[in-house]
């Protein structure tokens, strides 16, 4: 990730996060449980920024995301448009191969956070993001929701409903 603007796009991502958390909510600082799971998820998003920030998207990897993913975590995508994301994938090694494969596919990504939830150990990310398909260089929207359980502080499933539009270039 080399345009600073894609740069400035994933840091403001990171810095939303608590801020969306406590948006409407009084009582969000009381909550301890969903606190912590912010924070891991927090955690987890900046690691993943780091690594893309570390590494060019031809040689990319992410060890930092591997680190927060449970040995048995699942990992679904469900969409109507939205190839090579859709699927299952189960166990640390498929799930990291799958989301290696998604950011490989992509380059000038501009996440934004919309909302994000958080009930004891689930948190649901509301995500918008525009950017380019790496190969043939399409734009692309994309609006989901994220849906983490943790256990043991790790990712154990990650779920994403999400709907694309790619323009043809």
């Amino acid at each position: 990730m080399n345009d600073p603007q894609d740069k400035r796009a994933f840091e403001h991502f990171l810095e939303s996060i608590e801020l969306r958390f406590h948006d409407g909510d009084a009582d969000a600082a009381s909550k301890e449980r969903e606190s912590h799971a912010i924070d891991c998820i927090q955690r987890m998003y900046a690691g993943v920024t780091a690594d893309l920030l570390e590494h060019p998207r031809t040689e990319l990897q992410l060890p930092r995301l591997k680190a927060w993913l449970h040995p048995e975590v699942v990992y679904e995508w469900f969409s109507p448009v939205m190839p090579p994301f859709v699927g299952r994938r189960h166990g640390r090694e498929q799930v990291y191969a799958q989301v290696l494969e998604n950011f490989s596919a992509l380059e000038n990504q501009r996440p934004e956070m919309r909302r994000i939830i958080a009930q004891g150990n689930d948190v649901a990310v509301f995500i918008h993001e525009s950017g380019n398909f790496v190969r043939g260089g399409n734009p692309y929207v994309v609006d989901a929701v994220q849906i983490f359980t943790l256990r043991d502080d790790l990712v154990a499933t990650f779920q994403t409903f999400g709907h694309m539009t790619i323009e043809n270039g």
